[in-house]
């Protein structure tokens, strides 16, 4: 084990020889040495397939969806440049069970610059759309949307929405990505920008929302 800089994130790294017999005792000692250093969350290199030991040592993988709810409304707007549509004529329906602070936040950003905006939710959705007509003094609608709306879900039971930013996220042939940052190839990458992200080490200015060249 040993201790190093990856993008200035202050990290630990175990290496571990692949295949063999023995790797799973391998994979299974590099992570007890991990946890004992206090280790809980491991950046996903690509292609790695034994998160059940990791995971059964208390080690998970460093999860992006909180930096996708964070740019929930640069995803919404990146999301309708695909579909070819200017968002000063588009429609955007927000939904979930109930309005969560990224939701709110979207709301925020998109209202003054998308043509319709619905906030479809079970619990709080009427008074963010008073809050929003008295801050921008654009109609918001709580409730049902038109089929040809652009769908987000930020929580509640996944209904097929075009963009899912909850449990499984679904981003829409999308991903991030931060110019000039120097990724390595073996790590993914949505986890790293995540964690530099949290650990303050990068705005979300400096991340941009492009196609996934993969999917």
């Amino acid at each position: 084990m040993e201790r190093g800089w990856l993008l200035s994130l202050p990290v630990l790294k175990v290496r571990v020889p692949r295949g063999g017999r023995w790797e799973h005792r391998r994979v299974d000692k590099a992570a007890r040495l991990l946890y004992r250093q206090g280790v809980r969350r491991v950046l996903p290199l690509r292609e790695f397939e034994r998160w059940d030991i990791l995971n059964a040592r208390g080690l998970w993988a460093v999860d992006a969806l909180p930096l996708y709810r964070a740019m929930a409304a640069q995803l919404v707007l990146a999301a309708l440049a695909g579909r070819g549509e200017d968002p000063r004529n588009a429609a955007v329906v927000l939904r979930g069970d109930h309005v969560d602070a990224e939701l709110a936040a979207a709301a925020r950003k998109l209202c003054p610059l998308v043509r319709h905006l619905a906030v479809d939710t079970q619990r709080g959705g009427r008074q963010l759309c008073r809050e929003l007509y008295w801050q921008y003094g654009a109609a918001v609608e709580p409730g049902q949307a038109g089929q040809d709306w652009l769908s987000v879900r930020f929580n509640g039971e996944n209904c097929g929405e075009d963009l899912v930013l909850c449990a499984q996220p679904r981003l829409m042939g999308l991903e991030v990505y931060a110019p000039g940052l120097a990724v390595p190839e073996e790590l993914e990458q949505a986890p790293l920008l995540t964690a530099l992200w949290q650990a303050g080490l990068l705005s979300a200015q400096q991340i941009r929302i492009v196609p996934n060249k993969f999917s």
